[in-house]
């Protein structure tokens, strides 16, 4: 049931979106977009400290 209410949905979105598909302001960065970069910003820093002891010492 879950599957042929996600299909429907996609098919709707396509037939009503035309050619240009579904498009996103690329001068506009939205709250999800600043927090995924946030945490992926913190991954990077904690893994680079981890393993480069040149890094530790960084701020």
């Amino acid at each position: 049931m879950l599957l042929f209410i996600s299909c429907s949905c996609t098919t709707i979105l396509v037939q009503t979106t035309g050619e240009e598909g579904i498009l996103e302001d690329p001068g506009e960065r939205t709250a999800g977009a600043m927090l995924e970069d946030q945490s992926i910003e913190t991954k990077v820093k904690v893994n680079m400290r981890s393993q480069e002891p040149a890094f530790r010492q960084s701020s």
